[in-house]
């Protein structure tokens, strides 16, 4: 059970977010570099790959748009919905003629163009919407003092609109060359955040992982080459990246029929790429699908109304406890009371030196209708960016989510921004929040017992006095 201070800190978290956010979709623009270096820096036009990859991953709800930029910015895709591939369309037409062939590198202009785009655009309730920076250099504008001026006026007069209008930025600064520093600002002021990717072959992973920072999707594992999927899953949604000595992949669902590339099955959508099968699956049948591949690189994605959520800070420092809420909730019409029960949570951090601690178990705080609540304290012990994976098990069922943690030095005050429910960016009028002071377990302990022997050394300390006074008081009437 939680003591008494990590129960204030969960309860003051969730009267300052608010409550969770359902968001069922999400829109997002994408501005690409278009400048001359990314012709050499990507020559095999894998950046290409990752935003083919990144839209096929959207839901048909979700909205995507593309920008490109050098020292002018342009619209090239609109921002429409993925359903019936009209948008997929034309992408795919954008990206058989995009040229890397721009000069300087504007942020400031994709920055306009994205929050202009945007701002005709009616915004549906609910909707989150996301600007992601794709850019392999630094703001250029020509001359050495144009940069700083030009810098400044993103931060004084494009960001307050950003915040306003509540959409988040994220940056992916490709090569080593790309400015993470100044993209990591504009995602902190907003409550985005930035990552690097240095390796032209490594776009693909960039672009899933800015898909599921972006969704936050629920996801099961995949043991083996087998999936287990249960009754309370309404979609299965696979994405296996191809390798050039990789054959035609092969699905074999439960009662062991196959399926391929090409085949037509109702409620069976099969996207073969060149880099990768994207397979998305409605209504799957209930049991263990396996998949015929020799690639290691797959996802598998599932909708259900038995969904996991969790208040994660995107930005922690190390060497500190952080507590974390999260939630196991039962959406579906037919509640069955018992499905929350006996429920376990873990959570395991994958820091980006490769050193993973044990699996932290989470305290079971309470089971309330259609919401088992869960809380942890996890302990980041090196900086850098780190992955936290959360897992429940319950009777028949698992579901996995994972969220992107940047871990700073413990001299910094970095700004917390609730990753998945709850959360919402800062006000243009507002300065961004800061964490509240967080205390590791042992901090906290030791603290409290400080209070409580402080207390009894004052309740002793009033009853020796009050005893002594007596004392000298018999005395004096003694000497009379």
């Amino acid at each position: 059970m939680m003591g008494w201070p990590a129960t204030f800190f969960v309860l003051i978290l969730f009267l300052v977010l608010g409550p969770p956010n359902a968001s069922a979709a999400v829109e997002v623009m994408l501005a690409l570099d278009r400048s001359l270096s990314m012709a050499s820096n990507d020559p095999d036009r894998n950046s290409l790959t990752g935003i083919e990859v990144f839209s096929a991953l959207l839901k048909p709800d979700d909205r995507f748009g593309v920008l490109t930029f050098a020292s002018t910015a342009e619209l090239r895709v609109s921002g429409k919905n993925m359903r019936g591939g009209r948008t997929h369309k034309e992408l795919g037409d954008f990206l058989r003629t995009v040229k890397m062939d721009g000069v300087r590198t504007d942020f400031g202009a994709a920055l306009r163009l994205g929050y202009e785009t945007y701002a005709r655009q009616p915004k549906e309730p609910g909707v989150d919407r996301f600007m992601v920076l794709f850019t392999d250099g630094q703001l250029n504008l020509g001359n050495k003092q144009a940069p700083q001026s030009a810098r400044q006026a993103i931060f004084d007069e494009i960001i307050p609109l950003y915040r306003a209008a509540g959409i988040r930025i994220f940056g992916i600064a490709f090569s080593s060359e790309a400015d993470l520093g100044f993209l990591d600002q504009l995602a902190e002021a907003t409550g985005g955040q930035a990552f690097r990717t240095e390796r032209p072959e490594d776009l693909y992973a960039a672009f899933v992982q800015l898909f599921e920072q972006v969704d936050i999707p629920l996801t099961t594992p995949i043991v083996g080459d087998e999936i287990v999927v249960d009754t309370n899953v309404q979609g299965l949604e696979l994405l296996v990246k191809r390798g050039p000595s990789d054959g035609q992949m092969r699905l074999t669902d439960p009662s062991n029929r196959e399926l391929k590339a090409g085949d037509q099955r109702p409620g069976v959508e099969w996207q073969s790429f060149d880099d990768f099968d994207h397979v998305r699956i409605q209504n799957p049948e209930a049991g263990a699908w396996k998949l015929t591949t020799s690639s290691t690189d797959k996802k598998a994605y599932i909708e259900s109304d038995l969904d996991l959520e969790a208040d994660m800070p995107l930005k922690v420092r190390g060497g500190e406890g952080v507590t974390v809420e999260a939630r196991l909730v039962n959406r579906g019409p037919d509640t069955d009371a018992t499905l929350l029960e006996g429920v376990r949570l873990e959570a395991w951090i994958h820091p980006a030196s490769g050193w993973e601690q044990p699996p932290i178990s989470f305290d079971s705080v309470s089971v309330d209708g259609d919401i088992h609540r869960f809380t942890g304290v996890l302990f980041f012990t090196s900086t850098g960016d780190a992955r936290v994976e959360l897992m429940a098990r319950g009777r028949g069922f698992k579901r996995t989510k994972s969220y992107q943690v940047k871990v700073v030095a413990s001299a910094a005050a970095p700004t917390v921004v609730v990753a998945n429910g709850g959360g919402r960016p800062a006000q243009a009028d507002e300065p961004i929040p800061s964490p509240p002071p967080q205390r590791s377990a042992a901090m906290t302990l030791l603290f409290a017992n400080a209070v409580i022997l402080l207390l009894l050394a004052l309740i002793l300390g009033g009853w020796w006095w009050r005893r002594r006074k007596l004392a000298d008081r018999d005395e004096s009437d003694l000497d009379v």
